[in-house]
């Protein structure tokens, strides 16, 4: 069967097409087609309209012109467009199992047609259906058959199916083959390459974000501890990319351990990194690190005292604490002391964290001078000394004094664009605390941090850790926050975020 088209030169095509699309006469199911022997183009039109009004359309556009007279309205063969030529692998799947289903002498359903999966993972030539597919008895009457169509649908070599991840401590995934003998794998990112086995490690698609991150810091010259560190997500981009003199990593998961070292291999770092195998409370060294890693989630929250305890102690260093944050506030009265819940979305547990007032804003310290007398807790004020010689004043941040030894607060404000000689402290009572704070953050133009919905989760952590320093190294630490990251979004009120915080003792001076 031939179709209705406009023929026409190649000069006057896009007006044309303009014509037809403007009265909606285009038809979109075929394709142009150059009638070489002519020097002419057919352009496609619905067979709903008849040849005399459309060609009383083409003559009431002025832009034709006397081009007018040399365009013909005929039937043409025409090449289908490409959306209707080419099939998706969904679309060759569904064709394929359907024509399998009725040769085996069973009836094709639409509980069938929604069994087949809509959507996989594919991993080099092996492919990761869910395992909430292909869960009706048709198929495993029908046998490996099945699988074969797949994979020839899928242009693959492999397939497995993946369920949640397991709960049992070392995040296994719950991945079995269904046609191939083997899950291993290899995936490259950013120039590095990992290799596994799917079916005894899994591999996080979500951080590639926070692992490019990692690799343009700069560390050079620093140890390194990566806690929880896996088959490397985060190990391979500080040795490879990030420029670290050594990096320790601490990993009980004896498969990921050898998945790590063979990785370790593959891109020549092995020499840069010391692997230790078993639980990071027992193995992580301690007083060596520059920076270290906490890449667990929901909640690193436990490994928070091993990596204060491998900080150095007399220059302390960099926390890169990783958590799932709740943002979904209570209602209610709420205790600005009390401590968060991490957002546990793998068990799909909807969690809410214990809120806090938005009027406190922020945690960091003001740093206390060794040669500085504070006042005594019944004045109701604290004094904070100049931060010009210390070495966390380099970020120049607004700063909010939570003393251990004063419970009243005290606003230090640093501008960026001040003379360091001219740097005030300011003394404010309880009462008053809150609203200089919020209004100091409103006037300033030195933001350090930013103010965001997670922001009442990281004043927490930081205050905790801070105490978690001063039990561990058994003096006065500050801590700082750095920056918030935000890594993915499980949920609307979900969200993997990494929080830098700089740790040092309150002794520590820049040489």
């Amino acid at each position: 069967m031939t179709d209705l088209c406009v023929i026409c030169s190649t000069s006057v095509v896009n007006t044309v097409r303009s014509v037809l699309q403007e009265h909606k006469l285009n038809d979109p199911d075929r394709r142009l087609k150059f009638l070489k022997a002519d020097g002419l183009v057919a352009v496609p039109v619905k067979c709903t309209v008849s040849k005399d009004i459309l060609l009383e359309i083409l003559q009431q556009n002025h832009d034709l012109g006397s081009c007018i007279n040399n365009i013909e309205i005929r039937h043409e063969n025409l090449p289908k467009s490409k959306k209707l030529s080419v099939k998706s692998p969904h679309t060759v799947m569904i064709d394929r199992l359907k024509s399998l289903v009725i040769d085996s002498g069973h009836n094709w359903t639409d509980k069938l047609h929604e069994d087949i999966p809509s959507h996989w993972e594919r991993h080099g030539d092996l492919v990761l259906i869910p395992d909430t597919t292909f869960t009706l008895t048709v198929w495993k009457s029908i046998g490996d058959k099945v699988w074969e169509n797949v994979v020839e649908s899928l242009g693959c070599k492999r397939l497995a199916c993946k369920s949640k991840i397991s709960i049992d401590g070392y995040r296994t995934p719950q991945v079995y083959m269904l046609y191939g003998d083997n899950g291993l794998v290899e995936h490259v990112d950013n120039g590095i390459r990992y290799t596994y086995d799917i079916t005894k490690c899994m591999f996080s698609m979500g951080n590639i974000t926070e692992k490019l991150r990692v690799a343009n810091m700069c560390c050079r010259d620093e140890i390194v501890v990566d806690l929880y560190a896996g088959i490397g997500y985060f190990t391979l981009p500080y040795l490879v990319h990030s420029g670290v003199k050594h990096l320790h990593a601490c990993e009980w998961n004896q498969n990921a351990v050898e998945a790590l070292q063979k990785n370790l291999e593959l891109n020549g770092v092995t020499d840069r990194c010391t692997l230790h195998a078993g639980d990071n409370r027992q193995v992580c060294p301690r007083g060596i690190a520059d920076r270290v890693n906490l890449g667990l989630i929901p909640s690193s929250r436990e490994g928070w005292p091993v990596a204060c305890a491998a900080l150095k102690p007399d220059t302390g260093g960099i926390l890169h604490v990783h958590y799932n944050v709740n943002t979904k506030l209570r209602t209610g009265n709420q205790n600005k002391n009390e401590s968060f819940e991490p957002a546990d979305v793998f068990r799909h547990e909807a969690k809410s964290h214990h809120g806090i007032s938005d009027s406190v804003l922020n945690t960091a310290n003001c740093i206390d001078d060794s040669s500085t007398d504070r006042i005594t807790n019944n004045t109701k004020h604290c004094v904070c000394s100049k931060v010009k010689d210390h070495k966390v004043a380099q970020f120049k941040v607004c700063e909010y004094c939570e003393s251990r030894d004063c419970d009243s607060k005290m606003v230090h404000l640093h501008d960026v664009n001040a003379d360091n000689s001219g740097d005030t402290d300011y003394l404010m009572s309880n009462k008053d605390c809150d609203t200089n704070i919020k209004q100091t953050y409103k006037d300033s133009k030195c933001h350090n941090v930013e103010i965001s919905k997670w922001y009442p989760w990281a004043q927490t952590t930081s205050k905790e850790i801070r105490e978690i320093l001063y039990e561990v190294h058994h003096s006065e630490w500050t801590t700082r926050i750095l920056h918030i990251e935000h890594v993915k979004s499980y949920a609307p009120y979900v969200d993997h975020v990494v929080l830098d915080l700089e740790c040092r003792p309150c002794c520590y001076k820049v040489s």
